[in-house]
């Protein structure tokens, strides 16, 4: 009984410390970060996440391709997507969470670097 009622007073500890920790705002987040938050939040792979935005950016929140027509980290392509601002396309949390809810749907297939990595080739 000592040793369960030590471990639920160091439990009981750290909970207290997340808690009084100050809260991080999404925007100050790492790419992985945001990636964990959102395949969490949606249920997606994360592995299958990291390896599309490393593929298709090297994380890079400003890549530009295709000629101009796909922009960020998941290489959004606007012409796909008229719903999508380039500036949207550009912020990694609005992009990361797009992408998740993106998998969420089943809707991977449209990225060339998930098709090479996990699917139909």
């Amino acid at each position: 009984i000592l040793l369960f009622l030590v471990i639920l007073l160091i439990f009981l500890q750290i909970r207290v410390a997340i808690a009084s920790a100050p809260e991080r705002s999404l925007e100050e987040y790492s790419v992985p970060e945001l990636i964990t938050f959102f395949a969490e939040k949606y249920n997606v792979s994360e592995h299958q996440m990291l390896v599309t935005g490393k593929c298709e950016s090297s994380f890079n929140k400003n890549a530009v391709g295709d000629g101009g027509k796909s922009f960020g980290i998941y290489q959004i392509y606007l012409p796909a997507h008229p719903e999508i601002t380039k500036e949207q396309a550009l912020d990694p949390v609005f992009s990361t969470e797009w992408t998740a809810q993106e998998f969420s749907k089943g809707r991977q297939k449209q990225w060339t670097c998930w098709r090479t990595n996990f699917g139909v080739k």
